[in-house]
């Protein structure tokens, strides 16, 4: 947060007074090497005003694009996204997550594959238990 034009005038002009940086950095309750930075800026550029922050670099992509890109190609990676735009995995990967777009895979035959007994005993696989249609057994 930076401080608003009208407190650094009020600062510079309590200084012009004659009175103290210490001083003015208790009154104001502002750092003293921010009012260094003040009269500098002062000093050197004429003005109080906040510099103005840079330009935004414009995106290789549009948003839009992004979308259709990948309601049209569902099973797209990470990788494949962004050879397709010409632009880094890591760029991909925080545009769909500031679009709030998920890449999970959520193929219920995956599903009952990936699913885990509910409990194995701390002995090792004494209970058998059925998962997709094989069965578990410890192996020695």
């Amino acid at each position: 947060m930076s401080y608003s034009t009208d407190l650094r005038k009020k600062v510079l002009d309590f200084l012009e007074r004659g009175n103290q940086r210490e001083e003015a950095a208790n009154v104001f309750k502002v750092g003293i090497a921010t009012i260094y930075r003040w009269l500098k800026q002062h000093k050197e550029r004429g003005t109080l005003e906040r510099k103005s922050s840079a330009p935004k670099k414009p995106r290789k992509y549009e948003s839009e694009e992004l979308i259709k890109f990948v309601e049209n190609h569902t099973d797209a990676t990470l990788e494949e996204i962004a050879s397709h735009f010409k632009i880094t995995i890591p760029a991909v990967w925080y545009a769909l997550k500031r679009l709030k777009i998920t890449l999970k895979k959520s193929h219920a035959s995956i599903k009952n594959e990936m699913k885990r007994p509910e409990k194995l005993s701390k002995k090792g696989f004494s209970n058998i238990q059925k998962v997709t249609g094989s069965t578990l057994m410890k192996v020695e």
